[in-house]
């Protein structure tokens, strides 16, 4: 599942269709998110429990997937959005790299989603976490009693939103398509498929309706003009890309506003938005996978 490391239920996601159709057993997994699931810092351990729930969840299938009539040595993982970028985390971490336990899975789908920037990975997750232990009236010195003694109410009205994975250096040590690139992969995993969707780009309109902006108002009525989209993207490259990613969306925006171009300022902007978002970090990842590690890779776009 995934609707972001905030949001993710498995119950939205109804497997007896895929089950069916492929003669399969679907799995769906449930685990912790937003404050719960990604909470670091302090006294506490590693952080990033909502990633290990899946680790253990993958575990168990592992262990008893025979007794529902499964193969646990032809187990394949898939998600999307956030559930896909914890894929990749889980594809690149030391943990599944190292084989510490026996291998989880043997092939991964991800699905509009890899693990790449600040919006997928919190860089500041002390001060994060310290500011809203401080919140509950906790302290760095009783931080884990303090935490256990809150009721979960509690803990969500002071949370807010905005958690994601960190850096551990024990599950995660580093974006995923750096650690690929230098040849770090899970071992036993031999095959690949990365996909997308052309309806992707829609997440930077959830953004800007989050924001309650007039921009949002404007792009759904079809309103908006070339100086706000504009805006918009150099908004949403900033927010999204960093370093030299930053400079390979640069010339996008001429692209949008080329006037040869038959379709909607609207369809222009989602297009670019999936580009931004997923297309362009699924094709890296999918350069790495076959030229690098040199494992079946396989692509898909509706």
């Amino acid at each position: 599942a995934g609707e972001g490391f905030d949001f993710a239920d498995a119950r939205q996601f109804d497997g007896s269709y895929l089950a069916s159709l492929g003669q399969v057993i679907v799995v769906s997994v449930q685990y912790r998110v937003g404050v719960f699931g990604f909470l670091h810092g302090g006294s506490l351990a590693y952080g990033n429990m909502g990633l290990w729930d899946q680790i253990e969840a993958l575990k168990w299938v592992k262990r008893n997937i025979a007794a529902f009539g499964g193969n646990s040595e032809s187990i394949t993982v898939f998600g999307r959005f956030s559930g896909s970028m914890s894929l990749s985390y889980l594809l690149a971490s030391p943990i599944l790299r190292l084989g510490q336990d026996l291998p989880l899975f043997n092939r991964a789908i991800l699905m509009s989603g890899v693990a790449v920037g600040e919006w997928a990975l919190e860089t500041k997750h002390y001060e994060k976490s310290s500011k809203f232990i401080q919140s509950l009236g906790c302290n760095e010195y009783n931080s884990s009693i303090c935490l256990l003694e809150a009721s979960p109410e509690l803990l969500l009205s002071k949370a807010g939103y905005g958690w994601r994975p960190s850096l551990d250096f024990v599950l995660i040590e580093d974006e995923p398509l750096k650690v690929m690139a230098k040849g770090g992969f899970a071992k036993d995993v031999n095959q690949v498929m990365i996909g997308s969707t052309e309806s992707d780009g829609s997440l930077c309109l959830l953004h800007w309706f989050a924001a309650k902006s007039d921009y949002y108002y404007k792009m759904i009525s079809n309103k908006i003009t070339n100086r706000e989209i504009f805006q918009m993207i150099q908004s949403d490259i900033r927010t999204y890309q960093t370093g030299e990613q930053v400079n390979n969306f640069r010339k996008i925006p001429k692209a949008i506003f080329s006037p040869n171009k038959k379709i909607s300022l609207r369809q222009r902007y989602i297009d670019f938005c999936s580009s931004l978002l997923v297309h362009s970090n699924n094709q890296k990842l999918f350069n790495i996978l076959s030229e690098n590690i040199k494992i079946d890779t396989f692509s898909y776009r509706l």
